[in-house]
Formats: structure tokens, C-alpha cells, sequence
């Protein structure tokens, strides 16, 4: 259901994702591009078979582990969204929960699907920005430093965030995406609108502009 290059500084990684429930990482050769080989695998947390991974985005920060956001969600009752990081531990040899994070409700008092997750360059920030489209919402995740995850649960500095696309509908989002330098938030909507925000100085977000389908 999804694919994501690793940042160059993790190697020629591959991670993708399927309606098995799993995350798979491939290694590939350096000096072969044809050859490739599954170094890892892993099942979200309450995933398993019938549940859809269908988002994932890898953690760009060059002097921290290699790690993952990963979302989920189950169409068959009971209906289950979920998302949450995952991060490889070099002494467990595989790949383990760093944290969930935790979505708010729609304007209907339910957890929609989420259709897509980006994890922002963090560019010397001492947090992490985590966005991910979830039904009519985007939600914006912060987190503190990643470093010594694997001493200590890591949670969210607070509630994320929700952001709508500004429509008196709600409007169905489909994918979120930070720019290069993780200051600028931009999302779809099935209506074809594409809406921006940007951080201020106190780091948040508010509207910056807003792209209609007729221009």
C-alpha cells in the first residue's frame, strides 16, 4: 500500500508496507542495484491480518536511529485507526515501539482512517513535527528529542494539532507533505484544493495560502 525511500545517511533502505498488516525494510546492495534482501520486518501493534498499513515516513534526523511513523487502519469492525514510531534497536536486533501517538476525534466524535503521515526535516529544531491526514483533519504531532529512546517511553509534548482544510463541509484529506526545511505544511483535499501553513516565530501553524483547483 506505500513505499519510502531511507534517508541517504541510513544506506540503500527500502520500507514498504501492505494490507498484511506488516512493515518490511529491504537492504540493497551498493555496488548492485539488483540485488536486494528483507532485513527486517515488523507488525504494528494491534495491526495484524485485515488491518491496512497505509502510510509511512522516515525519521530524517542525522544523528538518531533509523525510525518510522507508521499508520494503520482496520475498515471491519470493531474500526481501528492508529498511529505511532517505530525505531530500530541495534541490541534487540529488531525494530520496536518509540511511541503512539494519539488522534483526536472528527467533528462526527469518531477516529477516521489516516490516508497519509510526513515527518518534517527537523533542521536543528529541538523537537520533531509529525503531520498525518486523518479523515476531514490534518493533525500535527510534536515531539521532544528522539535520543536514548531506547531507555525511555517517549510521548507526545501535547495534544496534536488539528487543522482543517477550511471548507463549511468537511472535506476528505489525502496526503501532507513538510517542505525542505520542515517549516511549511501543505495538504489535498478530495475537492482538489491544496492548502498551506507555515511556522511562526513561536512555532505554530497558522494559514499561509491556499491553492484552488482554478489556478
Amino acid at each position: 500500500t506505500c513505499i519510502s525511500f531511507a534517508p541517504s545517511h541510513f544506506g540503500l533502505q527500502l520500507a514498504s508496507a501492505s494490507n498484511d498488516g506488516k512493515v518490511r525494510i529491504h537492504q540493497g546492495s551498493s555496488t548492485n542495484l539488483s540485488e536486494w534482501t528483507a532485513s527486517s520486518e515488523f507488525e504494528p501493534d494491534g495491526a495484524g491480518f485485515g488491518a491496512y498499513v497505509s502510510c509511512i515516513s522516515w525519521n530524517k534526523n542525522r544523528v538518531e536511529s533509523p525510525m518510522l511513523v507508521v499508520g494503520w487502519w482496520r475498515n471491519a469492525e470493531p474500526r481501528v485507526s492508529s498511529l505511532g514510531v517505530w525505531g530500530y534497536s541495534v541490541d534487540q536486533k529488531k525494530w520496536v515501539q518509540v511511541s503512539k501517538l494519539e488522534m483526536e476525534p472528527d467533528r462526527k466524535g469518531t477516529v477516521a482512517e489516516v490516508r497519509d503521515v510526513d515527518w518534517a526535516p527537523s533542521m536543528g529544531r529541538p523537537i520533531h513535527l509529525i503531520a498525518a491526514a486523518t479523515g476531514s483533519t490534518i493533525q500535527v504531532w510534536k515531539l521532544s528529542s528522539l535520543v536514548g529512546w531506547q531507555e525511555r517511553r517517549m510521548e507526545p509534548i501535547e495534544r496534536p494539532a488539528v487543522l482543517e482544510m477550511g471548507a463549511s463541509i468537511p472535506v476528505a484529506v489525502w496526503r501532507v507533505g513538510w517542505n525542505l526545511t520542515g517549516t511549511t505544511l501543505a495538504a489535498s483535499g478530495e475537492n482538489g484544493q491544496v492548502k498551506m501553513w507555515k511556522l511562526d516565530f513561536q512555532g505554530q501553524l497558522k494559514p499561509h495560502v491556499t491553492l484552488e483547483p482554478s489556478q
